[in-house]
């Protein structure tokens, strides 16, 4: 187990907000709206086995495909994965609720919004079902609302931009 300080992570540019426990973001892009939403993390992250499961996870199964992506996504059939990706980001890097979206996508079992809710510890005004002829098994894709997350743990560097392979780096290993 290692401890990693956020501050470390975060680019110079960006505008924080420390105190003992954590940091509040402010991502400053050059975007026509200029949004100021801000974000808190941990001042201090536990680099653990349980951390590098969701880092392992995310790397896996979720979307990295683009480096203009503005959320982190991550998508699983398998209930109990989902749920510990939930937790860990409500528990290990304290994202609001507020700032999450469960999407349900099912195909043959019709899922209701109080049974997702349920199963993800949230509220059912956080999901949103949707038919696929292509999921065989419901699938819960968890969505964080902010670029953040992804610029904040994960760095891209593009090989060429005419092929799809790129390279990432988490960026506190």
């Amino acid at each position: 187990m290692s401890l990693v300080d956020i501050r470390n992570l975060l680019p110079a540019e960006w505008i924080a907000k420390e105190s003992a426990d954590s940091i509040t973001v402010l991502f400053h892009a050059n975007r026509g709206n200029h949004n100021r939403k801000s974000f808190v993390f941990p001042r201090k992250i536990d680099f653990d086995e349980q951390f590098a499961e969701l880092i392992g996870l995310y790397t896996g199964d979720g979307d990295m495909h683009r480096k203009e992506k503005r959320h982190l996504t991550y998508a699983s059939i398998d209930i109990d994965i989902a749920l510990f990706v939930r937790r860990s980001l409500r528990d290990r890097l304290m994202v609001n609720d507020k700032d999450i979206h469960i999407t349900a996508m099912f195909r043959d079992f019709i899922p209701t919004y109080d049974g997702v809710a349920n199963l993800l510890e949230i509220a059912d005004s956080h999901i949103s079902l949707r038919f696929s002829d292509r999921a065989k098994h419901t699938a819960y894709n968890i969505q964080i609302s902010a670029v953040l997350h992804n610029y904040l743990f994960f760095d891209y560097d593009y090989i060429d931009s005419s092929s799809d392979e790129s390279l990432w780096n988490v960026r506190f290993c």
